[in-house]
């Protein structure tokens, strides 16, 4: 019975320190610009939200 157990936590053990390649594809590729969209001064509603004014607008940027 203590063997089944030993078995069963080295499984798990191998589980939790398993790296994991699927996890880089889920990032997004650098890019030159950001993604910016207004908002109102003020909150409103019950959930006290900002309001979007307008589109998103990409804006260009630099890494320095």
């Amino acid at each position: 019975m203590a063997d089944a157990w030993k078995k069963l936590n080295d499984k798990i053990r191998a589980k939790r320190t398993k790296k994991d390649n699927r996890k880089s594809h889920r990032r997004r590729p650098k890019s030159k610009e950001l993604t910016v969209q207004c908002h109102s001064e003020e909150v409103s509603g019950k959930a006290q939200k900002y309001t979007r004014i307008g589109a998103c607008k990409f804006v260009l940027f630099d890494e320095a």
